[in-house]
């Protein structure tokens, strides 16, 4: 009985395993699959667009829109001007705003019917200053961009309009919301209170909307864009506007070379600086705008010439040799561009007489426009030919 005993403990032992077996644990189970990373957002890259800045909405007519599209545009910038339209007619701007909205909304259903492209362009500060809109000279005070009532108004005013044309039905019509027209203090630099708000602007506007793009011009000066660090919105459209040699392109302008002072024999002397020169040719151009194209290389954004002309009465040679040089160079560089301006005004028209015989001095009537195509609509019509391809 006592070797049973003794072999029945000793097969417990083997069975159990002594002290220095090996305890096999159980097999784990596999951990469950990680979830894998959320790709990052693609960004499509808006479409090329090459068209016309236009006047304010307020003005702006089916004709022209229609006109804009013959010729061979894809896209208008159209001034937006909620506080001019109110307070022409003794309204306050906020109380207004509604009704010209719905006034806008009729022009960007005629672009869509037409098959155009729109760029609300707020051509103005959403403020008033003595109950008027500021002058431009005005807005590139220090003391105007210190107003904090500004980027208040500023986001209030992008949030209305957001809120209005949010959703597909505009998507395919609306290119981009154009934040402010030319922020500048004293047409040297941009405004750092303007640098300070934008984001918050664009934060407001993506609350409502996170697909429209936005058209964003940092500031006056294209060699800024050797150091701009980019914002971090994805879907936005950097611009700049071209007017290279001021000297050249506003050559009797009145208030800019001081033609509203002179005789017209005055002022028609002053009319006939060149174009290319020793300093500017198209070499030249392309150097300029190198830093903004480097900019858009390096960060992979698309770039807007949101304005870019010659006044009619330069000569037309010169004329026609800048803008040739302007386009090609634009296209070179991949920029969308928009000529400025069509049925704006006279003097950066295509459609009025063009050369130093076309001068158009303070006093004069307003010309009509010609019966022929002029030279500079030719070069212009010929760069909108490259929206076919």
């Amino acid at each position: 009985m006592r070797k049973v005993i003794v072999l029945f403990t000793l097969s417990l032992l083997i069975a159990c395993g002594g002290k220095d077996s090996p305890i096999v644990p159980d097999t784990p189970k596999p951990d469950p699959k990680p979830n894998p990373p959320t790709p990052p957002e693609e960004i499509v890259t808006p479409p090329r667009v090459r068209g016309f800045m236009v006047s304010s909405a307020e003005y702006l007519d089916q004709k022209a829109i229609s006109d804009a599209k013959s010729w061979g545009a894809n896209v208008i910038r159209m001034q937006f001007n909620p506080v001019n339209y109110a307070t022409k007619r003794k309204r306050d701007f906020w109380e207004a705003l509604p009704d010209y909205l719905n006034m806008v909304q009729t022009k960007i259903d005629a672009a869509r019917s037409t098959g155009i492209k729109v760029i609300i362009d707020l051509h103005e500060p959403p403020i008033t200053i003595d109950g008027k809109v500021p002058s431009t000279t005005t807005q590139g005070t220090e003391d105007f961009w210190k107003n904090p009532e500004l980027k208040t108004n500023f986001i209030r005013m992008w949030k209305e309009i957001a809120t209005k044309f949010k959703g597909n039905e505009y998507n395919d019509v609306i290119w981009g919301y154009d934040l402010f027209n030319e922020p500048q203090i004293n047409w040297q630099h941009p405004p750092k209170q303007w640098g300070e708000m934008s984001p918050d602007i664009i934060a407001a506007i993506r609350a409502i909307d996170k697909d429209v793009w936005i058209v964003y011009q940092p500031g006056i000066n294209d060699n800024e864009y050797k150091t701009y660090v980019p914002l971090k919105d994805k879907r936005v459209i950097y611009s700049i506007h071209f007017y290279k040699p001021f000297s050249f392109t506003h050559q009797g302008v009145e208030k800019i070379y001081g033609a509203e002072n002179m005789s017209r024999e005055q002022a028609l002397a002053a009319i006939q600086n060149k174009y290319p020169n020793g300093n500017w040719n198209r070499s030249a151009m392309e150097t300029d705008l190198r830093p903004v194209a480097d900019f858009a290389e390096k960060n992979n954004v698309p770039i807007l010439i949101g304005e870019f002309s010659v006044i009619a009465w330069a000569p037309i040679e010169s004329s026609k040799a800048w803008l040739t040089d302007a386009i090609y160079t634009f296209e070179k560089y991949n920029f969308s561009w928009c000529y400025h301006a069509f049925r704006e005004w006279q003097g950066w028209s295509l459609e009025h007489a063009e050369g130093t015989d076309a001068f158009w001095f303070k006093k004069d009537p307003t010309p009509a426009p010609v019966a022929y195509e002029t030279e500079r609509a030719k070069i212009v019509k010929a760069g909108f030919k490259k929206n076919e391809q």
